[in-house]
């Protein structure tokens, strides 16, 4: 049996992610001027709030692939040398976990 929130939490990711795609993405800001968004700001925009379940493990997977080295998304999206490509793939990365959760 799928378990709804991770199936919610995958549609979110996948939402924002687009949001990304189409709109850009920034630094230093949940929305910039440009409309761009951050990683998080991405997550709020289709969310509603920054702290969700879809943003639980979204950092999940930034501690994992960092050994811990950031506490939130918003400290590794605005890591000076950080790149859109980056963050696209922490999606796909994260996306790709939870669909492996599912039966």
């Amino acid at each position: 049996m799928t378990d709804p929130t991770i199936a919610r939490s995958i549609e979110v990711l996948k939402s924002a992610k687009a949001l990304l795609v189409l709109d850009g993405w920034t630094q230093g800001s949940y929305l910039n001027d440009e409309g761009r968004m951050c990683a998080n700001g991405a997550l709020y925009w289709v969310e509603g709030h920054y702290y969700s379940g879809s943003g639980k493990h979204l950092i999940e997977t930034v501690r994992e692939i960092t050994n811990d080295q950031y506490i939130g998304v918003e400290s590794w999206n605005d890591q000076p040398g950080r790149t859109v490509e980056e963050v696209l793939d922490m999606y796909d990365k994260t996306i790709a976990r939870l669909e492996g959760m599912i039966e």
